[in-house]
């Protein structure tokens, strides 16, 4: 084990309300994983890793599909984040086409919510899928006590078991990336059909925002697959050298780039709207947040059709 093994995603708000201490849990690992294997690694990549004036995109999309693990430290603010979420699919979705698995490790640093948006997020469901360490009850006790240190070397210790498991098989390229592009198509027209019908009784706030926020659960969840699509496809096109394939990105790449750039613009005519009320912001957060979701994928479908359009 030598090099940066894994990515540290969290959010940033999250560690400075700890007073730094999720960042400082990354280097706590990172001391037990050199006592395990006697290698001085330089085992996280996040944003301390970015020089100034590196973009930061582009950075951070390279090095989630490079490093070997993902470690996702989970709150229900995480999965309001749009740069967790790329994090998330980025990894989830493009890491297993290139090394047939994706190996996750996820921290439960506070419980998440049981609520109707909670229980629809495939986000969510990608995380509780998974095998995690629960650090709810150990976040806050000192870094030198006895469940602290032991709970540090645990996680390590699985790191390391992780490194020796063999990767599994390489999905099958083309095939499943032809079905990627439908799926794509079919996600837009979900979140579409969401939106369309939330607003098909009239924009009196009153009534709007309680059938938008009604549909939230099922358009988050959507754009979120839209989003973990647009990753894997790209991957898989990169893989598959299938010039059909590659000529139908570039068709769909041209028609899409509209509709996710009309989606960016109505998130951002969502936030103005909640600004000043916060009854309305906090209802429709969700809505905002598919949106963009949705939208994120703009820069991706540039690499489809690079500049062919």
């Amino acid at each position: 084990m030598s090099g940066k093994i894994a990515f540290w995603s969290y959010s940033r708000h999250d560690d400075e309300a700890e007073g730094r201490r999720i960042h400082q849990l990354a280097l706590d690992i990172g001391e037990q994983l050199h006592l395990i294997t006697g290698d001085r690694l330089s085992a996280w990549v996040d944003l301390d890793d970015l020089e100034w004036g590196t973009p930061w995109r582009e950075t951070v999309d390279d090095a989630v599909t490079a490093v070997d693990f993902f470690v996702p430290i989970v709150t229900p603010r995480y999965f309001q984040r749009l740069e967790c979420r790329r994090e998330l699919n980025l990894f989830v979705r493009g890491r297993r086409q290139v090394s047939g698995s994706a190996r996750l490790l996820p921290i439960l640093y506070q419980d998440l919510r049981d609520d109707p948006l909670t229980a629809a997020d495939p986000a969510v469901a990608d995380i509780r899928s998974m095998q995690y360490r629960d650090w709810t009850k150990v976040k806050h006790l000192e870094r030198d006590s006895q469940p602290y240190r032991q709970g540090t070397h645990g996680i390590a210790t699985k790191l390391v078991e992780l490194a020796a498991t063999p990767a599994g098989p390489l999905p099958a390229a083309a095939d499943r990336a032809h079905r990627l592009v439908t799926s794509v198509l079919r996600g837009l027209v979900d979140v579409t059909d969401l939106l369309v019908a939330a607003t098909a009784e009239g924009a009196d706030p009153d009534s709007l925002v309680p059938r938008l926020k009604q549909r939230a659960p099922k358009l988050l969840a959507a754009a979120h697959v839209v989003n973990g699509d647009v990753y894997e496809a790209q991957v898989r096109a990169s893989r598959a050298g299938d010039a059909e394939l590659d000529a139908a990105l570039v068709r769909l790449g041209g028609v899409l780039a509209a509709t996710l750039d009309r989606c960016g613009e109505v998130a951002e005519a969502i936030r103005a709207w909640g600004k000043g009320d916060d009854r309305v912001r906090d209802a429709l957060r969700p809505v905002e947040l598919g949106l963009r979701l949705v939208a994120d994928g703009r820069e991706t479908i540039e690499r489809w059709t690079g500049g062919r359009r």
